[in-house]
């Protein structure tokens, strides 16, 4: 049973080998690896031109950058495989990652979606993350669960020494390839951030059944500079498009009006907690602390953070440093909510 990996490759020329070779190393040796280099100038796809020679099994896509949505895409276009999985150029597999994944495939009843455990791993730690307590069968109607969990609304919990996270990430999973094509199901073009969510709240708004294997076989590589935690001089405009395709999503769901009203109320506060983050509170910007607060108060006024600032005190599932957040903007702190975004970055060590 063929499974094709995607691997969108930019610029991670010094990251690129220890993730191929944890693909080339599963256990499981029926697969095609297929990287799609998007415009890279570093040499990445000189290193993978030499992966390309060494195994039959990869196939190199060169395209202009476009970003990772159109790399993932046309790596999907290209894909044979009766499942498809990502992986971040970055990160690497644990080497039964294959194997453990596809002994959970039933192609007389298949699923559409299996998800496993991570490994959150900086520097020399690595922190075991589930998104549930226990190995389970995910049935259609935990989909509302799911999408709030893609979302990183779902209220976490530390389960020992395993801390359950946000489920909305397109690696970590086999996806069924023709529930992808049923649905038309991509990335969306040219959305910079975010755009792993939209397409997993996409994924669980359709799909039947899925199975959760409480086994930790990625492993996610926290990058300082990645795109998480980079400068944006523009994140307002980049937040303000990923709430209009989070909403184009959402509406094709059957979500009850309320429940979809708080998910958007939720998800406008934390998209306006990341665009002073990455447009103000960052080390890289350049305005005086009076001119950042400037603009923070012109965001605030913007109908569309200043409806969600005001109703968010309305929502159960906002929790309270969210709600802390809103009250400083509410009450005009802006200087104090921006030190305090500062100061949390400066805790998690960005």
């Amino acid at each position: 049973m063929l499974i094709s990996i995607i691997v969108p490759v930019f610029n991670v020329y010094e990251y690129i080998d220890k993730c191929v070779h944890s693909i080339l190393s599963q256990t499981y040796d029926d697969f095609e690896l297929i990287l799609v280099n998007d415009g890279s100038f570093d040499g990445s796809e000189s290193k993978c031109r030499n992966w390309e020679r060494i195994d039959n099994r990869i196939k190199v896509i060169n395209q202009d950058n476009k970003g990772v949505s159109a790399a993932r895409n046309a790596g999907i276009t290209l894909a044979k495989g009766i499942y498809i999985t990502f992986v971040d150029a970055d990160d690497y597999l644990e080497k039964n990652f294959l194997y453990c994944m596809t002994r959970h495939i039933d192609l007389n009843n298949p699923k559409d979606i299996i998800i496993c455990g991570y490994n959150y791993v900086r520097g020399e730690k690595k922190q075991q993350q589930s998104f549930f307590a226990n190995s389970q069968m995910i049935e259609r109607n935990q989909k509302k669960q799911l999408i709030r969990m893609s979302l990183g609304i779902e209220k976490s919990s530390r389960i020992g020494k395993r801390t359950t996270t946000n489920i909305g990430g397109p690696c970590m999973k086999l996806i069924r390839r023709e529930f992808l094509e049923f649905y038309s199901i991509r990335f969306v073009d040219g959305l910079v951030r975010m755009q792993d969510t939209v397409f997993c709240i996409e994924c669980f708004s359709h799909f039947n059944s899925g199975e959760y294997i409480n086994e930790y076989l990625y492993n996610y590589v926290f990058r300082e500079n990645s795109a998480v935690n980079k400068y944006y001089s523009n994140f307002e405009y980049i937040s303000k498009q990923i709430l209009y395709e989070i909403t184009r999503v959402l509406d094709s769901n059957s979500l009850t009006d309320l429940d979809q009203e708080e998910l958007v109320a939720i998800e406008t506060v934390k998209l306006l907690y990341e665009t002073i983050r990455l447009q103000y509170a960052h080390r890289d910007c350049k305005l005086k602390i009076l001119e950042k607060r400037k603009e923070i108060k012109r965001i605030c006024g913007c109908p569309i953070f200043n409806r969600a600032i005001r109703g968010i005190f309305a929502y159960k599932h906002a929790g309270f440093m969210m709600l802390f957040f809103c009250i400083l903007l509410r009450l005009r702190l802006f200087v104090l909510a921006y030190l305090g975004v500062k100061f949390k970055d400066w805790m998690r060590g960005v």
